[in-house]
């Protein structure tokens, strides 16, 4: 039996932290899920919180 797996890309963003980091660690994140089998990749996104940047 084989359960279909995804990542949320749910992440916290400090006030220091640039946008390209932020971009580089989702793509990171993204494509070692892939290595490993995930089935999808979900990024977060919520335009009331500016600390929230998937």
């Amino acid at each position: 039996m084989w359960v279909r797996v995804s990542i949320v890309d749910e992440r916290v963003v400090s006030e220091k932290e640039k946008g390209e980091r932020g971009i580089e660690d989702s793509v990171r994140l993204g494509e070692g899920g892939d290595e490993v089998g995930y089935e999808r990749f979900w990024v977060c996104e919520d335009e009331n919180n500016c600390e929230v940047g998937g």
